[in-house]
């Protein structure tokens, strides 16, 4: 979503000191994170008078402006890609405008996001953007204007010793053996903060933010399982 971590930033910001572990839920039991996976997200607008699709024929249409503008963010995209040491996506989210199939198009918006473990190639990407925009020349008449609407910082581990040593065994104690996967959640500013910090899951699920995704109700005594085992090892 877009509340960009308010809460755990607020956390973060009101303790000085590093607790000696954070531990988040999210996510499936099957998994587990020790490295916080950066975003940055973007809601890009244009805006021009419009007019009747014959009678106004060759004015500047906010849709085709967009995509010319969003072709041109993928392609350098691809560019910072394939020259990266390791992996960044990008995501387009949505797209909307227009008023009718007879008007040219006076307004139209979209969302996206990249993502990475890499804070340098984020902050890279966001150069690349920002650069072409001011470069870019609109006839008078078109306005596009572009904000960042969320930043998840990208965080590599910390301590991971002491989460193999204290978190995992209560997973492999029910006979399960998660995977360490990089991914976006409330740990994220924790660790750019410097807290040991871990994201576990307590259930399984499948098809994530598709809308078949479902819980495996059968998996949740075992998460349950694991997180009592958890709370004995942490808080003894």
């Amino acid at each position: 979503g877009l509340g960009n971590l308010r809460g755990v930033r607020h956390l973060v910001a009101a303790h000085a000191e590093a607790p000696w572990l954070m531990v988040s839920f999210d996510g499936s039991m099957e998994t587990y994170s020790m490295t916080g996976l950066g975003s940055r997200r973007y809601r890009l607008a244009v805006t021009c008078p419009g007019g009747h699709s014959w009678s106004s024929f060759g004015s500047p249409n906010a849709i085709e402006v967009l995509l010319v503008i969003l072709g041109a963010v993928r392609a350098r995209y691809q560019r910072v890609r394939h020259a990266a040491p390791v992996v960044i996506s990008f995501n387009l989210g949505s797209i909307r405008g227009g008023e009718g199939i007879n008007s040219i198009a006076r307004q139209a918006e979209a969302t996206f996001e990249f993502r990475s473990v890499s804070e340098p190639l984020l902050k890279a990407m966001d150069g690349a953007v920002r650069r072409y925009l001011a470069a870019a020349r609109q006839p008078d008449e078109v306005e596009v204007a572009f904000e960042c609407i969320g930043e998840r910082p990208a965080a590599a581990p910390v301590a991971p010793a002491r989460i193999a040593d204290e978190v995992l065994p209560a997973w492999s104690a029910v006979g399960l053996s998660a995977e360490d996967v990089p991914m976006s959640t409330n740990i994220n500013p924790a660790l750019a903060a410097g807290w040991p910090a871990v994201c576990v899951g307590l259930c399984i699920y499948r098809r994530s933010h598709r809308e078949d995704e479902t819980v495996q109700i059968d998996s949740l005594p075992t998460g349950w399982a694991c997180l009592d085992r958890l709370c004995n090892r942490l808080l003894g």
